[in-house]
């Protein structure tokens, strides 16, 4: 006879997840994750896309942190996660590779055969990473062979984005919100729909109503890599860009009066390298705030390090990023 784990007492969910459905947690942004510890030889997990026709949704299965390996998700299953293990104390992590726009998941639990022992679930990290972003954030096609392969779902890995490389370099334990198109105060092309820091205060990105507790998960440091998407047409107005970008970092700093922020941008698109600058030194100027900071990335170089779907960044740009980020954080937090 099977059991079904869902409790939360008994798996590490990372990242947002929308509890209120009696069959199991929605979960939407990219590096969401479910983990579990236990001994035994075989593992399932019940998983589904909400909404049947999005149906490419990837995760990734980590399996005693071993190279992860894809899964799609495509339809209302129980999917093999491990079998033919030895019968010992096993780890087992299911994380999103691909973004909220793909489209949102629900988790129905893990599914151990009888006789497997259910262990407490792994330590968590202590420190904590935010990192907010756009497709570069997200991994748009870090795995694509080149330009002309466009968006593939099963060609976004969030796992080898520079975000996640940054948290396991750091021993951090990650929250992504990222979308790709978004911009601060504009998305690509001028569309100004819905921004990153409106979908930022949401649990599941697509839904206005699903308000995030700010307060139920306080990062140590916050990374903002927004503005490449601003700044994708010649139509910005840089008066709303400062001030769009100045009210977030008010949301920000007063949801977590004690995080370190880092301001980023690059390595796509540099254009907003001066603004960001310009707000950053204002608020350590004016505001007194020794907790921000600004960093860029160097422009991707295509000819050392390949890349990635419609010019975005390669596996190669995101491993360099990932080196840059990690001694960015670790030279002003310490760590």
């Amino acid at each position: 006879m099977t059991q079904t784990i869902l409790a939360q007492e008994q798996i590490n969910y990372t990242g947002r997840f929308d509890f209120t459905s009696p069959d199991g947690p929605i979960f939407a942004w990219s590096g969401c994750s479910v983990a579990i510890s236990f001994r035994g030889s075989e593992i399932h997990a019940k998983l589904r896309p909400v909404l049947p026709e999005m149906d490419d949704n990837w995760v990734n299965i980590t399996i005693d942190n071993q190279e992860p390996v894809p899964l799609r998700i495509h339809r209302t299953d129980s999917y093999v996660l491990a079998s033919g293990l030895s019968n010992e104390a096993h780890t087992v992590v299911i994380s999103k590779r691909t973004e909220a726009l793909v489209g949102e998941l629900q988790f129905m639990g893990f599914e151990l055969p009888a006789g497997t022992e259910l262990l407490p679930p792994p330590a968590r990290p202590q420190r904590k990473l935010q990192i907010i972003g756009d497709s570069i954030t997200a991994g748009y096609g870090n795995e694509a062979a080149g330009i002309e392969d466009g968006f593939k779902p099963s060609q976004e890995n969030q796992y080898w984005a520079y975000g996640s490389i940054t948290a396991r370099n750091l021993n951090a334990e990650l929250h992504i919100t990222a979308w790709s198109g978004k911009g601060m105060y504009q998305n690509y092309g001028g569309e100004r729909d819905v921004q990153m820091p409106e979908l930022f205060l949401r649990t599941l990105p697509s839904s206005a109503d699903s308000a995030w507790d700010l307060q139920s998960w306080i990062p140590d440091a916050v990374v903002i890599n927004l503005g490449t998407n601003d700044f994708s047409v010649d139509s910005l107005d840089p008066v709303l860009y400062r001030h769009t970008y100045r009210e977030f970092l008010g949301t920000i700093r007063n949801s977590y009066p004690n995080a370190y922020i880092l301001c980023t941008i690059g390595p796509m698109n540099l254009k907003p390298v001066p603004y960001i600058q310009e707000i950053v030194n204002e608020l350590q100027r004016t505001a007194g705030d020794k907790q921000i900071g600004f960093f860029a990335y160097p422009e991707q170089d295509i000819e050392a390090n390949g890349i990635g779907g419609d010019w975005h960044p390669s596996l190669k740009t995101h491993a360099s990023m990932a080196e840059l980020l990690t001694r960015e954080l670790r030279e002003r937090l310490g760590w």
